[in-house]
């Protein structure tokens, strides 16, 4: 899918666990928060893991540790995570430039 399709998912306050370089695409594990969402259900399960991987990919960084997504800037072609360190209060941004995203989700 299109890089502007992660439009549809509101990131903040979710964490990217994980980021792997695999050939020519990252791939991100996402805590992501279903709570935040406008169609969450109370009740239901409050997160989920969230897969992205983004093909012909390039990223500004090489690694992520712990952190919580403070917001996103999507465009047809990057997408640049704004990143709160959760082990010293630090901000950095992630950038990927891709040509596509694929998304799958876990429980």
């Amino acid at each position: 899918m299109k890089l502007e399709e992660l439009k549809n998912y509101y990131l903040h306050d979710s964490s990217i666990l994980e980021m792997k370089k695999i050939d020519n695409s990252i791939n991100l594990k996402i805590e992501y928060c279903l709570f935040m969402q406008d169609d969450y259900v109370e009740g239901t399960d409050e997160t989920c893991i969230l897969n992205l991987k983004f093909n012909d990919a390039t990223a500004n960084i090489e690694s992520i540790s712990d952190n919580t997504i403070i917001d996103t800037k999507i465009s047809d072609t990057s997408i640049t995570f704004n990143l709160e360190l959760d082990d010293n209060d630090e901000f950095i941004q992630l950038t990927i430039e891709a040509s596509s995203v694929d998304i799958s989700k876990d429980k």
